[in-house]
């Protein structure tokens, strides 16, 4: 790990950045763009490799580009008690290969799992990039199967996928 002295802080351009999650159910797929969301990074300006990164959200901010859907989304996490997500790395692994994954904790539902998922980061200039996808088990954040009318099922997976843009200082 870096010394603070030199660490770099990444400053996020929300505009350019994105974090969407993925489902499937029985008749279609659709996806929730994350509006809005925290997110502090820090890392080591020569490699690339964070050192921290905290990612905080509510779900509230989670839009499904369906009213009625968000609002069935809110009720099913129980938002009046559990309203946000959070994830905190624990460790940034580059493998033999070279391939790069983050491990760390993610908050949902009140329920914390740890998940490892793999994860790039780039510099373009003055651009840094990280990018990275991740799937989860809602059901493992005790979280019901979401059925309707007894034979309409949205699957346990979630697929997230991420693109973070932004600036080192």
């Amino acid at each position: 790990l870096a010394s603070p002295l030199h660490a770099d802080t990444f400053v996020l351009d929300k505009a350019r950045s994105h974090i969407a999650v993925g489902a499937k159910a029985t008749t279609h797929a659709f996806t929730g763009v994350l509006k809005d969301f925290e997110v502090k990074i820090t890392g080591v300006r020569k490699s690339l490799d964070p050192t921290a990164v905290e990612l905080k959200w509510d779900f509230k901010d989670l839009d499904t580009d369906e009213p009625k859907r968000n609002a069935n989304m809110l009720n099913w996490l129980d938002h009046g008690k559990t309203p946000g997500g959070s994830f905190k790395m624990t460790k940034w692994i580059r493998d033999a290969k070279g391939q790069t994954f983050a491990r760390g904790d993610i908050t949902i539902h009140g329920v914390k799992k740890q998940i490892t998922f793999p994860c790039k980061v780039a510099r373009n200039g003055n651009t840094i990039v990280t990018m990275g996808t991740a799937r989860l088990d809602y059901t493992d954040f005790g979280l019901p199967i979401i059925r309707q009318l007894a034979i309409l099922t949205v699957k346990p997976e979630l697929n997230i996928s991420f693109k973070l843009v932004g600036t080192s200082k």
